[in-house]
């Protein structure tokens, strides 16, 4: 099975999770690591998707993933995009917003009208409160997903 994890970063707190969950699956399987808006440049289409991405602005994606969110949200992108992939959504964000996480749960409720099949739910992460507590939480969720073939 073909695993990719996509970020989307502003500040960084994404890529550094993306990248550490990336090494601490390396050694057991080939994972992709890259931008949201690496990957929609990209013609191959993975199994699975492992989608972490803040909320930056006003509700907005970070400038890392504005080229994917603007494609996938697009009304031209088939209802079957995303068809025979698998995808698992985090958000980032800071509950002293309005839109809080309003990324992630864009993205993850669209991946679904785009075909793919969730692995579980949306996990929020609220970047006022322990960051690495939650991380590690979210890796007890996350890492049984990841399956070597």
């Amino acid at each position: 099975m073909e695993y990719v994890i996509l970020y989307g970063s502003q500040t960084g707190n994404c890529e550094q999770i993306a990248k550490e969950l990336t090494s601490i699956l390396e050694p057991n399987m080939a994972i992709t690591c890259m931008t949201m808006n690496e990957f929609i440049h990209d013609e191959t289409k993975p199994q699975t998707l492992f989608i972490i991405c803040s909320t930056t602005g006003n509700g907005d994606s970070p400038d890392n993933a504005s080229l994917f969110w603007r494609k996938i949200k697009s009304r031209k992108v088939p209802a079957t995009y995303f068809q025979n992939t698998h995808y698992f959504v985090v958000g980032l964000g800071d509950t002293n917003y309005n839109h809080y996480c309003r990324m992630g749960k864009l993205i993850y409720q669209r991946m679904k009208e785009l075909g793919s099949q969730s692995l579980g739910d949306i996990i929020l992460i609220d970047e006022v409160q322990d960051l690495e507590e939650q991380v590690e939480d979210m890796y007890k969720v996350v890492l049984p997903l990841f399956r070597s073939e």
